[in-house]
């Protein structure tokens, strides 16, 4: 039972946002120990027959239980501005009875603290501050020193004053955690939203590129006089779209994309986009690499091994075509809101034409790309062909990586 009056005792209402939560956690433990703390000096007061704060300390006990009871329903400024009043009037009022000696107007030290934590505008924190400094001065010109009560002795006020400080230091300390609790997870939050963001714009854009676009570089736009681009292109999903439901389609789709992203990166190659079931990567972008023919060529190899077996497993007609080609391209980012890394040239036409004209389950490559991966691979004449826009080509398929 006691876990769970624990546990009900520390949730907040559903209703409340992060910053509520806090507020939340505050007033509760805050309304809760000085209905403790009123209790104790409601028992001290009729001890030392000071009716007048014993009265008093009797309305505090119910305005502290106020506030904890609209606390549970998330009504903070209600229990703040309660608060507040109480503890200006109580130290008011028991200051000038018991002297400043006594230290009971320590607690406004600690209120102009609370004033800052309340869930008001600045300027209504500032004024409330302002409010109960004010109060401060005018106990320390007009309040007496010692009490006016005669059966009140030093030693009595001594204990008091020892009591007030220490409550005011744990007072005090109280707030200074809660500045720290909610400043750390503030901080916490930003940094797990800024990894998140961090992370969507790497899925999106190359850390190089991305990182220049944070430094507001303006147009992002290079050259690169040597690179390698690849399409693939999924065959039989067009058919395969108007038999299977949304949900299978898509969801096979992302799993085969997905291998392909998966793949991209260890090959150290960059994805530029997919449009519908085609597939682009690239290689010597954005960094440029002498050895960027061979990393696509392999990419491309795992590619069609890869679908091989994915047809081979699920019993589904299902392939792919794919097409290299390699030469000079420019890239860049393009948009404002919904903004992409992408590439352009020739070299890309080319790579495009290369997957378009070429036979399904094989890797149809340039006859430049073949030069540029030399022996270390297997190759098959597919003689030359009419290319859309580039005329007669001689053109290879890509069939294996020779052993090393």
């Amino acid at each position: 039972m006691g876990q769970n009056l624990w546990m009900w005792f520390k949730t907040p209402p559903s209703k409340l946002n992060n910053e509520e939560k806090n507020l939340f956690t505050a007033s509760s433990f805050g309304s809760l120990l000085g209905f403790i703390a009123h209790l104790l000096f409601l028992f001290i007061f009729i001890t030392l027959d000071v009716k007048a704060l014993a009265y008093f300390n009797i309305l505090s006990i119910l305005i502290f239980l106020g506030g904890f009871l609209s606390t549970r329903v998330g009504r903070f400024g209600f229990t703040w501005i309660l608060i507040t009043l109480e503890i200006m009037t109580h130290a008011a009022l028991a200051t000038f009875i018991f002297g400043l000696n006594s230290g009971f107007h320590l607690y406004l030290y600690g209120t102009v603290m609370m004033c800052f934590f309340m869930p008001y505008s600045i300027k209504m924190k500032f004024f409330l501050g302002f409010s109960v400094s004010f109060l401060i001065v005018l106990l320390l010109l007009y309040a007496p020193r010692e009490s006016s009560l005669e059966h009140i002795t030093p030693s009595i006020n001594h204990a008091f004053e020892i009591f007030n400080s220490v409550t005011l230091v744990t007072m005090v300390m109280g707030f200074c955690f809660f500045y720290y609790s909610a400043v750390t997870q503030a901080e916490n939050a930003l940094s797990e939203e800024f990894d998140r963001s961090e992370s969507l714009l790497h899925n999106i854009l190359p850390p190089p590129i991305a990182h220049r676009l944070k430094n507001n570089e303006g147009t992002i736009a290079d050259g690169f006089p040597a690179c390698s681009v690849l399409f693939a292109d999924i065959i039989g999903f067009t058919v395969m779209s108007q038999q299977l439901a949304p949900e299978r389609l898509v969801g096979m789709l992302n799993d085969i994309f997905s291998s392909f992203d998966q793949m991209a990166g260890q090959h150290g190659l960059e994805k530029i986009k997919t449009i519908g079931d085609s597939y682009m990567v690239v290689s010597g972008i954005p960094h440029q690499d002498g050895g960027h023919a061979q990393k696509l060529a392999d990419f491309a190899i795992d590619l069609k091994a890869f679908m091989e077996e994915y047809r081979k497993t699920r019993a589904i007609d299902i392939g792919i075509r794919i097409g290299l080609h390699s030469g000079p391209a420019v890239a860049g980012v393009i948009g404002k809101n919904k903004f992409i890394y992408d590439i352009w040239g020739d070299t890309v036409n080319t790579a495009a034409r290369m997957e378009s004209h070429g036979r399904p389950g094989e890797i149809q490559v340039s006859n430049l790309t073949k030069e540029l991966l030399g022996s270390g691979y297997d190759f098959e004449d597919a003689g030359e062909s009419e290319i859309k826009g580039k005329g007669i080509m001689k053109t290879w398929l890509l069939k294996s990586k020779r052993p090393q």
